[in-house]
Order: structure tokens, then C-alpha cells, then sequence
């Protein structure tokens, strides 16, 4: 029993040893949403939830008892290195965004720059659904 334990041990200093000599590959891993400074100068207070959206993408994680907070989290472990983490979380009132918290905030704008406007088009679902479409083809549609 002794010299089980003592050869899984050796196991495992053996592989912390060749990962940390560099032998053996390690891949890198990158989690979450994307979260980059360029994004997050286009987010503006008042910009609707479905901008938002349209713009970070889904929420990492949206507590279902506040659901005017979205939270943002952005992991990314290289190959060597430090793993980098960044978070966001955006706040809502109204259906509205209100502040953000967070790594990453809107930068200032620079003062002899012409103002900036963002605009971020979201398309609109006008027309049939793919439903309305299939059930036209058989016959039962409108």
C-alpha cells in the first residue's frame, strides 16, 4: 500500500516537473466573453439591453434575483505565463444601462477629438419565422 501511494505521488511531482521544465505542451485556454478596451468605449449610459447585448455578447453569468446586473468574466491561461482574468459588470435601470464596474471602463474621450456617437445596429426579426415558413410549405400556414 506504501509503495502505491508513493509511486502516485512520484506521478504527479513527475508531471509538475516536466510542465514546469517546458517539455511538456500545455494549451492555452481562453474562457468567457472577450472583454477588450475597444468594446467597452462603445458601451454609453442609456444604450438599451439588446444593444448591449449585441454589442458584449450574452452575459456570463445574469443572477435570476438581479437581473438589472450582467456580469462579464474573461479568462485566458497561455501556454507560459501568467493566466490574465478580467471583469465587467454592467448595471441597468429602466432597461437601460446605467454604470459599468469593473477592469475595463469607457476611456475619456479626447477633448480636441469631434464628438463620438456610437452606433450600434441591431437587426430587427421583421417578416415570417423559419416556423411560419415550414408550416406555409406543408399547407398549414396563413
Amino acid at each position: 500500500m506504501a509503495f502505491g501511494a508513493l509511486g502516485l505521488q512520484g506521478c504527479g511531482s513527475l508531471a509538475r516537473g516536466l510542465e514546469n521544465s517546458g517539455v511538456a505542451y500545455r494549451i492555452p485556454i481562453q474562457q468567457g466573453n472577450v472583454l477588450d478596451q475597444e468594446r467597452v468605449n462603445q458601451l454609453q449610459p442609456g444604450m438599451a439591453k439588446r444593444q448591449v447585448r449585441h454589442l458584449m455578447g450574452t452575459p456570463m453569468l445574469v443572477d435570476p434575483f438581479h437581473q438589472d446586473r450582467w456580469d462579464y468574466v474573461y479568462t485566458f491561461r497561455p501556454t507560459r505565463g501568467d493566466s490574465e482574468e478580467r471583469r465587467v459588470s454592467l448595471f441597468f435601470e429602466n432597461d437601460q444601462l446605467a454604470r459599468i464596474e469593473g477592469d475595463l471602463k469607457p476611456e475619456a474621450a479626447d477633448p480636441t477629438a469631434p464628438p463620438r456617437q456610437t452606433v450600434v445596429p441591431v437587426p430587427d426579426h421583421e417578416g415570417p419565422s423559419f416556423l411560419d415558413k415550414a408550416l406555409g410549405t406543408i399547407g398549414l400556414g396563413d
